[in-house]
């Protein structure tokens, strides 16, 4: 900075005794001296220091107040503004303000006029207190470094690198939570660990070591409840290299409190099983009511095409014993090497030795038929020669049970289905369905099989059932019935070697009665 104007010295010497100052005395002692009106600097009796700021304008940066170390250097140290610029460069880039900054004209400290927002590094502070930079509060530090300004990252002042941060965040809000190797986050309450996840990876609740992904001590894990994909806890699909493969664990109500876990497979609509409160296990169903192990169509363990089933294959130290009636309910084939049923005497009340000319006579009257199933889906198109469950009730009543289950008696697809936005879908066919107000009809939707109960059926081709989902189409399958008819061909056997054995008596009698006519005619051709 450069100073032209006398010092004190010079001055004194001005006006000393006996000597008259010339023009340029008085003339170096008023610009040595500073000017109310010239300089902005004013001191009226009862009022504070005022000081005005000068600068080009209204809208450019108004210097107040320089700081120099030296009046030798060319520019101040400090300066204090009003108006400071956003941009040096920018003359009419200023911001109403107060500032604190460096001679090129870039604010360290600003507070914006109207909001009265600081800012450090910046002349708009969005905030009461904004920084451009790293800030730091003893250990702890709050910086962009070393990520660059599209992030913003948060460490101990030893651990602010790339990869020893503590929390991250990138600029379109993707958030990280990191520790340096070897290090583990730990999540605590009351200064206590409640979670943590370790350097391999693991993460442990209610331990500090946990020994796998996810380890839970000293409480349950919870899976939310529900027979869709986002309930239970699902598998990897595709585990085994196929294609639309996946495995679950669900726990869900079929209806009111009907619940179900269900162990499912899945690249067909039914491969799972289910197990249910009573006990009761389900191979390829989610509803095994007939028996303590139910096999349906194409389930776990089909080994071959026409639906075999090798349960207990092998040796006799292979076997499964079931002790109550219909312990297996299959709707295919089931296939072992041996069959053994109880027939120990001394479990039997033996009533007496079966009739067998009644046997005969009922064998007889018994119809073999060749048929196909209506389901081909599930049972295949090839033809069977086997007997007819009605039919043989009429001849032989005690070879026949009934139980409850679906039957095909609808099996067509949806027409049109509309839904009311709450919980009931309305569903047209293109035939009559045959359904009542209260029936329970299965239908099929996708990867899943529900069972319904019809709500309203507001004529013979449209039904209502109570839903939350709207498909774009279903499968109608059919209705539940209670009598549906089952035959014990156990007993079709025994009924058989009674008549059987009916016949060799017959045929013994014959033979007998032959041999005396024989021998006879032998007589008479003798005499």
């Amino acid at each position: 900075m450069n100073i032209t104007t006398q010092d004190r010295t010079a001055l004194k010497a001005y006006f000393v005794s006996n000597s008259i100052p010339t023009q340029r005395n008085f003339a170096d002692l008023i610009d040595g001296m500073l000017n109310l009106k010239e300089d902005g600097l004013a001191k009226p009796a009862g009022s504070p220091l005022s000081i005005e700021a000068s600068g080009d304008g209204d809208t450019s940066q108004k210097r107040a107040i320089n700081f120099y170390n030296s009046f030798g250097n060319n520019d101040p140290d400090w300066v204090l503004s009003l108006k400071p610029r956003s941009d040096p460069g920018v003359p009419t880039s200023g911001r109403e303000g107060f500032s604190i900054g460096n001679s090129a004209g870039h604010s360290r400290l600003f507070i914006d006029k109207t909001s009265g927002n600081v800012g450090i590094g910046t002349v708009s502070p969005g905030v009461k207190l904004e920084v451009d930079g790293d800030i730091r509060s003893g250990n702890a530090l709050i910086s962009d470094n070393p990520h660059g300004v599209a992030h913003a990252a948060f460490s101990h002042k030893d651990q602010g690198t790339s990869t020893g941060y503590a929390l991250l965040q990138y600029s379109d809000g993707t958030t990280y939570l990191n520790a340096p190797t070897g290090k583990s986050v730990r999540f605590r309450i009351n200064n206590a660990d409640k979670m943590r996840l370790t350097s391999n990876g693991n993460v442990g609740i209610g331990t500090n070591a946990p020994v796998a992904k996810l380890q839970v001590v000293g409480g349950a894990i919870m899976p939310s409840a529900g027979n869709n994909s986002t309930a239970g806890i699902m598998f990897p699909e595709n585990a085994g290299g196929g294609s639309s493969d996946k495995g679950w664990i669900r726990y869900y109500a079929r209806s009111g409190e009907n619940m179900t876990l269900e162990l499912g497979t899945a690249n067909d609509t039914t491969d799972h099983i289910a197990l249910v409160p009573s006990g009761n296990v389900g191979i390829g169903t989610n509803n095994p009511t007939k028996a303590k192990l139910v096999v349906s169509s194409n389930g776990l363990n089909n080994v071959e095409k026409g639906q075999h089933y090798y349960i207990g294959k092998g040796g006799t130290g292979s076997s499964i014993r079931f002790e109550l009636c219909n312990a297996i309910w299959a709707e295919g084939d089931i296939a072992c090497v041996t069959l053994r049923a109880f027939s120990d005497a001394r479990i039997k009340n033996v009533i007496g030795t079966s009739d067998g000319a009644r046997d005969l006579d009922t064998m007889n009257r018994l119809q073999v038929t060749d048929y196909t199933y209506i389901d081909a889906v599930q049972n295949g198109d090839q033809p069977h020669k086997k007997l007819i469950a009605q039919e043989v009730r009429s001849v032989y009543p005690s070879a026949i049970h009934a139980s409850a289950d679906f039957v095909p008696n609808i099996y067509t697809m949806s027409a049109a289905i509309a839904h009311d936005g709450d919980r009931t879908l309305a569903i047209t066919l293109k035939k009559d369905h045959g359904l009542a107000i209260g029936d329970t009809v299965r239908l099929m939707d996708g990867e899943e099989i529900r069972d319904l109960k019809v709500l309203d059926v507001p004529h013979g081709k449209r039904f209502m059932v109570e839903s939350d989902t709207a498909p774009e189409k279903v499968f109608v399958y059919g209705s539940l019935v209670d009598d549906f008819l089952t035959i014990d061909y156990d007993a079709i056997a025994m009924l058989n070697v009674s008549a059987t054995q009916e016949l060799a008596r017959r045929c013994q009698d014959q033979e007998a009665r032959i041999e005396k006519l024989e021998g006879e005619v032998a007589w008479l051709k003798k005499t």
